[in-house]
Formats: structure tokens, C-alpha cells, sequence
């Protein structure tokens, strides 16, 4: 496996965090979701991994083909909506 992979499996899989609110500090526990919020790899693995999802979503024939074009998912920030045609196919 390559050494790079490694590094970040072992960076992300000892991460721990604790929350603050106003000026209580919680216990730290462990993150086992999810990205570190601003983290320097953050949008290099986030971009990696919603292409993969893009992609797998295109090849399993998940979502729309409008004029041509490929609209499977919907994006806004890291925010995700799948669309499905199968209700515009039969109500049309």
C-alpha cells in the first residue's frame, strides 16, 4: 500500500475531537465520520471522494440524462440531492 495512503489512514483513524459551545469545552472522543472541518487534506479527500460517488452514480444508471447530458446529482457545498427521472418518464 502506498505510504501517502497509509499516513492518512493513520492520521484520520487517530482523530480525536472535542466541541466547544460558549465556554464548556467537551470530552474529546473519537471522529469515525466525516472530514475535519478546514483540515490542510480536507478538499483534496472531499474532491476525490464525490467524484468516485459521481461517477459510480453515472455507471449504475442512477439519475437523469437531459438532452445528452448526465444529471445525476445535484451539488451545493457538501450538500448532495440524488435525482431519479423515473417519475418524470412515467407522468409524461
Amino acid at each position: 500500500m502506498d505510504c501517502n495512503l497509509l499516513l492518512i489512514i493513520n492520521w484520520y483513524g487517530k482523530l480525536m475531537v472535542a466541541i466547544r459551545w460558549h465556554d464548556k469545552i467537551s470530552e474529546y472522543f473519537h471522529v469515525v465520520l466525516g472530514l475535519r472541518q478546514g483540515g490542510i487534506l480536507s478538499r483534496v479527500l472531499f474532491t476525490l471522494f464525490i467524484n468516485l460517488i459521481i461517477a459510480t452514480l453515472k455507471d449504475c444508471g442512477f439519475g437523469c440524462n437531459i438532452n445528452g447530458r448526465y444529471i445525476g446529482c445535484i451539488m451545493y457545498a457538501d450538500d448532495i440531492a440524488i435525482s431519479n427521472c423515473g417519475w418524470l418518464t412515467e407522468n409524461v
